[in-house]
């Protein structure tokens, strides 16, 4: 049953489930009911199929336990009817006992939290006091040290005012001007250093004023705090005349007491117990035991409370007892014990009453807050008796009495008589007094002031004390009740058996811990007065004797102030104002000396100049007399160097006369005005912070340096007109020079007329010395062309053979193929340049004997440079070809030699065209020219043409440099110089370089255009050999095999069609290249043969001086032979190895 109810659950799960979740059209199938179903179905089937015997047996038991089933229900009805009522009956009781244990519990954790709060509240409050206490000894500490502060800020600022107005006049005292204002500065600085020495005087007394209040204030918060604490405690500390004298009297018995033993555990010098004293205390709060005893906590002694009973002024009349430390001889009066302390702690809590107390309660208070104080009433009296018995006012005939309002039910309160209500007892009386309570009618003051009579009021007043005073009782009553349910016995059960227990902080214990604490806070109070009491004594006696000794300190640093003002001021500023007048003295009187000295060194001077200029006028009017007997320019020039240098002599010696004489205008004068400047710059103010002149004496001292600087100025005056009158005379002197002049000219006419010179007269000489030196310049210019072109053509040769030696592939042969122009056609044409030069520059030097044999003009075949160029390239190549051998300008004569009879004959009919323009043809010589250009004419002819002449060194310069050319075409070809290759050999190597790179690129190009080719055939036969499968073996795939082979066979065809193309193209290419090559070749050697064949050599110049010294060494047949020999055997041994 219990798994087929299982598998129904948790079908029914399944299917609630499968609804909720839902399928795509119908619900989903729980399979745990057709697993159930399926279950009960195959046991069915299996039990059918039993025996019928078994079957009956099965049949049987089935209805058997239907049987027990039924019995079973009844029995348990039975059962379940007996047993409810009792059953019912205990669940109420313990119902009932655990509401009373709940109410119990609730109660008694309420009180035991109320008392645990009051202690707590208790201690909290001490705590409070204590921690005020100590805040108000830091304030007062703080604020005595403020009021000190204070105070000694009020000082040092009176003071620093003080200290400033006297620093002000003792500057003033520095910096006075004169007698006067320094007598006023001392006096007022002898006035401040008085008042100064008044306010120490001062501030000690206030200072230790406010010190000895400290004491004071400490004293009397010291007593308020014992008076609160006390309060605190229950206790009244003793009145302070009361005290000093039991501490007076009690110094002996405190020293007995000391001196005796105790078992206790006694208080140490800190007023505190020691370390484990009170947890033993606290031990002592057992419960179940008695108390142990404890530490002594002092002595109270209710006997002598009653010695102040009587006594009604004494803060002691009303205390219960007197509370003393044993080790203090002060005592302490006790308004409260302990006992009623805790006592007082333990009552019940006041706010547990049931609601309608609660009301009632709020009632009574609020009635209580109404009542009238007995002040009031008996003014009230007081009121009445002064009326003097004054007549009753009538009362209204139609006045009900406003005391009493209907019930709840409306129904009216009737009051009854004291007899009525003396009859009543038990719960009638009660009831009437509830409802006549209720029914009392509250008035407000004003309807209490609108009754008709007095007496009427007085009722009312009467009414509502009764009504106060039976609603007190009734709190009353309610509160004992409260209060012995808090103090009640726990709850029992129905046997008798308490069922919980009741649990309250022991008043024994709470006794001993407030006996402790008092004990402590009254010991450890006393014990912190006391060192607190010696502490700010101490400290105010402190303060006091570092007062006294700041006071002694200021008045001994003081006294000897008004000593050093008279010593250390006043007589150094008497002695600076002296100094000072002496030192303005001195400087007067010193430059007033020199000034006087300036003047006479002036006048010496001016006198000494005064004769030079005279001097200067004579010795040039000497110098003039000698000009007519002068026989040369150079002898006339001489004399004209005197006169101007004796001129610009007189001149300078006129301007450093100016110069110096200036110096006593300018210079000297600046200087004495610089020493007036210096001393004021020297004269430091006192503001400046180093000077000891106040603005007055520098006033003072500067107007009497401007009288001063007036007697230089007028003196430099009468310089400058002396220095003006003596630059006249000068002027005057230096005016002859003009006269010098004039006779000069006059001289250089006739000597230049005579000699041919000067600027006119000379001007043939020198036209013909600027065209010698034009001539001579474009000789050297020739060398030194013909120099660059040989320079240019030997880099050419070295450049072409490290070219053709680095071999194919090096960057040096590609950049000889890629040169424009060709090596070949550059070399061609500076050979053809160096032949032209050469030839003119050996015609020009006359250094030719026969000229005729060489012919330099000789035309040269012009070789195709540019194979296989299109028309731009040609025209780039041929313009870059001009740009790189330059052309050179001729500039000279036919020959040298022409050219100096071209000048001389120039400078011949110059001269005599110039001389018959002046009209002094006689002056010519027998040849047309003046006897000194005759002389130059012959001199320059001997200097250009003369053996060993500048011809001469042209032409050893034109051997040289036909040499040079000679070592670079290789003049000499045996023996072969292996180190160099000549121009001729380089042309033919560059051509052939060129013809070589161009066949080897015709055939590279080809062998890249066969390469393409090639690729696209290996192509198609790897697909051709890919398409070869074996299965084109049978006899279905022939037709497909034999168009594979004849498309293989169509490629080979192609491919040997290519071939001999190719090589046929080659073979053509190279021997159109060849021919091309044979053609350059042909020309190239054809023209560098004509080239070298009409070069100017060696052996075709002339000879110069010295060359008959030089033997030429020549070598036979005989060894040139065996020189070509070894050279080949050399050649032979290289190759081999």
């Amino acid at each position: 049953r219990k798994s087929i109810a299982r598998s129904n659950s948790r079908s029914s799960r399944g299917g609630g489930a499968a609804h909720s979740g839902g399928g795509w059209e119908q619900p989903e199938v729980n399979m745990l009911e057709v697993r159930s179903v399926q279950k009960r179905l195959m046991m069915l089937m299996q039990v059918s199929e039993l025996d019928k015997t078994f079957q009956e047996t099965l049949s049987e038991l089935l209805v058997m336990l239907r049987q027990k089933e039924v019995c079973n229900s009844i029995v348990d009805q039975v059962v379940a009817d007996e047993c409810t009522a009792p059953l019912d009956a205990r669940k109420a009781e313990q119902v009932e006992v655990a509401d009373n244990v709940i109410r119990f519990l609730e109660r008694n954790t309420s009180h035991v939290h109320e008392v645990s709060v009051r202690l707590g509240t208790f201690y909290l409050c001490v705590a409070k006091i204590l921690e005020m206490h100590s805040k108000h000894d830091i304030e007062l500490d703080e604020k005595t040290e403020e009021e000190l502060d204070d105070s000694v800020d009020r000082f040092k600022t009176a003071d620093g005012q003080r200290t400033a107005d006297i620093g002000h006049w003792e500057n003033a005292l520095r910096l006075a001007a004169g007698d006067e204002d320094l007598e006023i500065a001392y006096n007022q600085v002898i006035k401040l250093l008085a008042e100064v020495q008044e306010s120490y005087y001062a501030y000690h007394k206030d200072a230790t004023e406010c010190a000895e209040a400290h004491p004071q204030r400490v004293f009397a918060e010291a007593a308020s705090f014992m008076e609160k604490l006390c309060e605190s405690l229950g206790m009244v500390p003793q009145p302070a005349e009361e005290a000093a004298e039991a501490v007076a009297a009690a110094e002996e018995a405190a020293r007995l007491a000391a001196s005796l033993g105790s078992n206790k555990p006694q208080v140490g010098a800190d007023g505190r117990l020691p370390v484990g004293a009170e947890v033993e205390m606290l031990l002592d709060l057992n419960q179940d035991g008695p108390i142990r005893d404890g530490p002594d906590v002092g002595v109270v002694d209710t006997d002598k409370a009653l010695a102040f009973a009587d006594r009604e002024a004494h803060p002691w009349a009303s205390i219960v007892g007197v509370f003393k430390l044993s080790d203090s001889a002060l005592s302490y009066g006790m308004t409260k014990s302990c006992e009623l302390i805790v006592e007082n702690m333990l009552e019940p809590p006041d706010g547990l009453e049931e609601e309608g107390d609660e009301e009632d309660e709020g009632e009574g208070a609020q009635e209580d807050e109404e009542e009238e104080t007995p002040a009031e009433g008996e003014a009230d009296e007081a009121g009445e008796a002064d009326q003097n018995e004054e007549e009753e006012e009538p009362e209204p005939e139609d006045w009900e009495v406003p005391w009493w309002q209907p019930d709840e039910s409306g129904e009216p309160f009737v009051s009854l008589a004291e007899e009525d209500m003396a009859a009543l007892a038990g719960l009638a009386l009660a009831d009437y007094v509830e409802r006549k309570m209720a029914c009392f009618k509250k008035l407000t003051a004003e309807e209490v002031e609108e009754l008709p009579t007095k007496a009427r009021r007085a009722e009312y007043k009467t009414i509502k004390s009764e009504v106060r005073d039976i609603r007190r009782a009734k709190r009353a009553s309610q509160m004992e009740a409260i209060r012995v349910s808090y103090f009640s016995e726990p709850p029992v059960d129905g046997d008798g058996n308490s069922c919980c227990s009741r649990v309250m902080l022991p008043s024994d214990g709470m006794v001993k811990m407030l006996e402790m604490l008092r004990f402590t806070l009254v010991s450890d109070s006393e014990t912190k007065h006391a060192a607190r009491t010696k502490e700010v004594t101490e400290l105010c006696g402190e303060r006091k004797d570092v007062l006294t000794e700041e006071l002694e300190t200021r008045l001994r640093l003081h006294w000897p102030k008004k000593g050093r003002v008279e010593t250390r001021i006043r007589q150094v500023r008497e002695g600076q104002l002296i100094a000072h007048r002496q030192r303005a003295e001195r400087h007067v009187r010193a430059v007033n000396q020199k000034n006087s000295a300036h003047q006479r060194e002036f006048d010496s001077l001016v006198a000494q100049y005064g004769e030079r200029c005279e001097f200067y006028k004579r010795s040039l009017e000497d110098l003039e007399a000698t000009l007519p007997a002068q026989e040369s320019l150079a002898a006339l020039q001489g004399v004209e160097g005197k006169c101007r240098k004796m001129v610009a002599g007189f001149k300078d010696e006129c301007e450093e006369a100016l110069d110096d004489l200036t110096r006593f205008t300018e210079t000297e004068p600046h200087k004495l005005h610089a020493l007036s400047m210096h001393l004021i710059d020297a004269t430091y103010t006192f503001e400046s912070g180093e000077g000891d002149y106040s603005q007055q004496e520098e006033a003072d001292l500067r107007a009497h340096l401007e009288v001063l600087d007036k007697s230089i100025d007028a003196a430099v005056a009468t310089r400058v007109a002396a220095i003006d009158a003596l630059a006249e005379r000068q002027v005057t002197a230096i005016g002859v020079e003009a006269e010098f002049v004039k006779a000069f000219k006059s001289s250089l006419q006739e000597l230049s007329l005579r000699e041919a010179i000067g600027m006119k007269y000379g001007a043939p000489r020198r036209n013909a010395q600027e065209r010698l030196r034009t001539e001579q310049t474009c000789d050297q210019n020739s060398k030194l062309f013909l120099d660059g072109l040989l320079d240019q053509l030997e880099d050419l040769c070295v450049s072409t053979r490290a070219a053709i030696q680095a071999g194919e592939g090096s960057k040096a042969l590609e950049a000889l193929m890629a040169a424009t122009p060709p090596r070949a056609a550059l070399l061609r044409e500076l050979l053809l340049a160096v032949r032209s030069l050469v030839m003119r520059r050996a015609e020009y030097l006359e250094f030719m004997p026969a000229p005729e044999r060489i012919d330099s003009a000789a035309p040269v075949s012009k070789a195709d440079y540019f194979l296989n160029a299109s028309k731009s390239e040609i025209a780039a190549g041929n313009s870059a070809l001009k740009a790189a051998v330059p052309a050179y300008t001729v500039t000279l004569a036919p020959t040298m030699a022409a050219a100096i009879d071209q000048l001389e004959e120039r400078c011949r009919s110059e001269t005599r065209k110039l001389y018959e323009d002046e009209g002094r043809p006689e002056l010519l010589g027998p040849e047309g020219v003046p006897d000194a250009l005759k002389e130059w004419l012959a001199k320059s002819r001997d200097d250009v043409l003369a053996p060993l002449g500048v011809r001469d060194t042209s032409r050893a310069a034109l051997r040289e440099q036909v040499t040079r050319l000679e070592r670079i075409i290789a003049k000499t070809p045996v023996p072969v110089d292996p180190n160099w290759t000549g121009a001729p050999a380089a042309c033919l190597e560059d051509c052939t370089a060129h013809a070589h790179h161009a066949a080897m690129r015709s055939i590279e190009l080809i062998e890249s255009r066969f390469q393409a080719q090639r690729a696209v055939w290996d192509a198609a036969r790897a697909k051709h050999e890919a398409a070869l499968r074996p299965q084109m073996g049978r006899p279905d795939a022939a037709a497909e095999r034999e168009a594979l082979m004849a498309a293989e066979k169509a490629r080979c065809d192609e491919v040997k069609a290519a071939v001999k193309a190719v090589r046929s193209t080659l073979i053509d290419g190279q021997l159109n290249h060849a021919a091309s090559f044979v053609s350059t070749l042909r020309d190239q050697t054809s023209a560098v043969l004509l080239i070298v064949d009409t070069l100017v050599l060696s052996d075709d110049l002339g000879y110069l001086p010295g060359d008959e010294m030089i033997e030429k060494k020549r070598k036979s047949l005989k060894r040139l032979k065996k020189a070509q020999r070894r050279a080949s055997a050399e050649a032979g041994r290289g190759a081999d190895g």
